[in-house]
């Protein structure tokens, strides 16, 4: 395997890392059932900062892929 496949084949590993924590993040912060104002609690405090560092995490991963596939190319 040659370094531009090798940087493709990465630069994939980290895409599917960050659909899988997208799925996450949309599951278990954004998939919330707040009815009422009493379930607010579901997406606040530390659900809301888990939230931010997994999205954070994905816009990192994706800059990483990308920057990688530049570089295959």
């Amino acid at each position: 395997m040659n370094k531009s496949e090798e940087k493709v084949l990465e630069a994939s590993v980290l895409l599917e890392r960050a659909r899988v924590l997208s799925a996450i993040l949309t599951r278990q912060y954004f998939g919330q059932d707040v009815a009422t104002p009493a379930d607010l609690w579901k997406i606040s405090g530390y659900f809301f900062d888990d939230a931010k560092v997994v999205a954070e995490t994905i816009t990192d991963m994706v800059g990483d892929a990308e920057e990688l596939l530049n570089q295959a190319l």
